[in-house]
């Protein structure tokens, strides 16, 4: 069998040795030459991130290649070899018949294992994602979209709790009025509003850039969030992470006969008092955000559209029931959260389409991830 020790010793995060770059060449030139690999102009990405569960053109799979190297161990390419012989072992050549990838030894179906970002940062939700596959194009980030997510991101990093306090300090000007939840994100996304005809006071994030820039030994991680990611962000039609395999409502739109609807979350909240409320919604769209420097870091958000839960959502504590109302939405700007806070719903519709008082109502479902009973 020939020396394939190339594919990891010739890369790595930062860089490419010359004969990785010609042998991953050769591999990806030899893998698209064989008719029984190709399937629409596609192959399995042996990327570390897609572990021959996904499809990409030569394009995509050069770039996955390049920022994530080989899958680990797979220096028999059992996924990428012509067809012969007997059919048990059709799938690659007669001396790599070991290590066959078969039922018990595939990787599981919904197995995140995404790449972790730079190890140097130290933020915890940066340091292992999901794994996002079926592109749907990329977008701008309105205005508000952007400052939207942005806070959201930056009031759940617990490293960020003493800026958010001193820029509370420095930049709240009511001596009378004590800001409660509605102020303070007004105050972080618009600044202290003096007056008609007036300067105001500066947002968080203009805020906190220049806090970044004029104290020294804050995180470096930190330092190069304050910066703010690329308006330009990738949407996603599948994101796998925590057992779960999320879907966008619009990518399931697109497809006819689905098995499942995958598109249904929850996310509890707890308020300055320590009540907890369950926000129910539905995936709008799957998006990848990236900043820019040495640390490349990126994260996955879910733009939901959320229902109600004041007048949308009722309880039948007896008998442990939740329900929806279908048409109801929560009027507030914030449409954005973590993949990772999230847990996997379903709705199911009542049969009776007569009674008023059940038809735009619907039963939810907490689905159980897998691996969990």
């Amino acid at each position: 069998m020939e020396d394939r020790e190339w594919m990891y010793s010739g890369w790595s995060r930062r860089s490419m040795s010359t004969e990785w770059l010609e042998q991953t060449k050769l591999f990806l030139d030899r893998a698209f030459s064989l008719p029984n690999l190709v399937e629409n102009g596609t192959i399995n990405c042996p990327c570390m991130k897609c572990r021959n569960d996904y499809r990409h053109i030569r394009e995509d799979v050069e770039l996955h290649l390049a920022k994530w190297g080989f899958m680990e161990n797979y220096t028999t390419w059992s996924a990428h070899a012509r067809l012969g012989g007997p059919v048990q072992n059709r799938w690659m050549y007669q001396f790599e018949r070991a290590g066959v990838r078969s039922a018990r030894n595939k990787t599981p179906r919904y197995d995140e294992n995404g790449p972790s970002n730079d190890s140097s940062c130290t933020i915890d939700f940066f340091q292992y994602q999901g794994r996002y596959t079926n592109t749907q194009g990329s977008r701008i980030l309105k205005p508000d979209e952007y400052k939207a997510a942005a806070l959201y991101i930056l009031t759940n990093i617990p490293e960020m709790y003493d800026f958010f306090v001193k820029f509370q300090k420095e930049e709240w000007k009511s001596i009378r009025v004590e800001p409660n939840d509605k102020h303070r994100r007004d105050l972080r996304l618009n600044g202290w509003k003096i007056g008609r005809g007036k300067r105001n006071g500066p947002n968080f994030f203009d805020w906190f850039r220049n806090e970044c820039m004029k104290t020294s030994g804050i995180d470096n991680c930190l330092s190069e969030l304050s910066y703010g990611f690329l308006r330009k962000v990738t949407s996603y039609g599948i994101y796998d992470i925590n057992g779960y395999r999320f879907r966008s409502e619009k990518y399931e739109n697109k497809r006819s006969g689905n098995a499942s609807i995958n598109s249904g979350v929850c996310v509890s909240c707890t308020d300055d008092e320590d009540n907890v409320t369950e926000y129910y919604g539905v995936i709008e769209d799957i998006i990848k955000i990236k900043w820019e420097g040495s640390m490349q870091l990126e994260l996955v958000l879910f733009d939901c559209r959320w229902f109600n839960p004041t007048t949308g959502v009722r309880r039948s504590p007896n008998l442990g029931l939740v329900e929806i109302k279908r048409t109801s939405r929560l009027q507030t700007n914030e449409p954005f959260v973590l993949a990772s806070q999230v847990t996997q719903v379903y709705y199911l519709s009542y049969a009776c389409k007569t009674r008023s008082d059940l038809i735009y109502w619907q039963v939810v479902y907490h689905v159980p991830p897998r691996g969990y009973v």
